[in-house]
């Protein structure tokens, strides 16, 4: 190795030029080296002692899988689970199985602002890809566009064919009004975006077409939307409104009309999801505290409006209710139609 040479400059006594010796560089760099390696070791250490220990743990390793095997079948997930998990990252928060579980179910519960956390735990540097653009569509849900365009709109420009990439930025840049962007984004999947049926993407870039003065390309490219999903309350609006914009009130007010009467059955559906949800709790509580025929009388209600989805996890309420509370036989019964229903749904 050559010598390293520096100059500096003494009041008085002119320049001179220093020796940096050699071996005490290469010293110090592998020094350097070293408490990089130890780090980097220890890092990945900490996710193998982690899962390591979690699982040691029978009963949480009983407890995760069996959740997870619920989600994999579209089973919904308690609060009692969700809690169970949550604690379990706290004990165990670099094992790979729990984390996974546990941002599984959160996306089940659509539970944005949580998910944000969970990702967020490790510094961007040492997030991989997939994790990145989870947690561009996370922020995308949150109505957190600027984020999502941080990571979705480089990631988009060095991948110019991947759909799922330019649906992402040019979601992101729709709403942040950068329509030159956006529009770039949607045109290059265009007809991936199209045999896919995303209906909000197909929209935005109507609507662009329309803030650039073509509504005639609007029309026909908000159309799409409504030949894809008729009651699609956006495509609808956004077609009474391109309509109206060109003088023709006949066919602005048809869309109206279809927009409305769309948006008062989502808004029914809506409200009767939220009274499910709050009738789910009120069963998740009775059955943590015992009150097992409370549990009964609740999961029965909720089995009357319940959607296949729902109905396998209300029969498991149901029949450990019964097997608590000492009726085999009809316990026997609830369990074997959450496992009819599940499998009707595998085929």
């Amino acid at each position: 190795m050559e010598n390293v040479f520096f100059i500096s400059r003494d009041s008085g006594r002119g320049t001179r030029m220093h020796t940096v010796v050699p071996k005490m560089f290469t010293l110090v760099y592998c020094v350097a080296c070293l408490v990089t390696l130890i780090l980097f070791v220890g890092c990945g250490g900490q996710v193998e002692r982690d899962q390591a220990n979690f699982e040691k743990d029978r009963v949480a390793l009983g407890d995760v899988r069996r959740i997870g095997a619920g989600l994999a079948q579209s089973q919904q997930v308690t609060q009692i689970d969700l809690d169970l998990l949550k604690n379990l990252h706290a004990t165990y928060p670099a094992a790979t199985e729990v984390r996974q579980t546990l941002q599984t179910a959160l996306q089940a519960r659509q539970d944005w602002g949580a998910l944000e956390k969970l990702l967020t735990e490790n510094p961007e540097a040492k997030r991989t890809r997939q994790e990145q653009v989870y947690l561009a569509k996370v922020y995308i849900k949150l109505g957190r566009y600027n984020d999502a365009d941080h990571i979705a709109g480089p990631l988009a420009e060095a991948s110019q064919n991947d759909l799922e990439l330019n649906s992402l930025a040019g979601h992101a840049w729709y709403y942040e009004g950068k329509y030159d962007d956006a529009s770039r984004a949607f045109d290059r999947v265009w007809d991936a975006l199209v045999a896919s049926r995303q209906i909000d993407e197909i929209m935005m870039r109507g609507m662009i077409y329309f803030y650039k003065g073509d509504k005639a390309r609007a029309i026909e490219t908000l159309k799409k939307t409504i030949e894809i999903k008729p009651d699609y309350v956006a495509g609808n609006n956004a077609l009474s409104r391109v309509y109206a914009a060109t003088g023709n009130n006949e066919q602005a007010e048809l869309y109206r009309g279809q927009a409305e009467r769309a948006h008062a059955l989502q808004t029914a559906d809506e409200a009767r999801r939220m009274r499910v949800a709050s009738r789910s709790r009120d069963l998740e509580r009775a059955f943590a505290a015992g009150r097992y025929e409370d549990s009964i009388q609740i999961a029965r209600e909720l089995l009357q409006s319940a959607n296949d989805l729902q109905k396998p996890t209300l029969y498991e309420f149901l029949g450990k209710s019964y097997q608590a509370t000492g009726r085999q036989t009809e316990a026997q019964a609830a369990f074997s139609e959450a496992a009819r229903i599940r499998q009707q749904m595998k085929s």
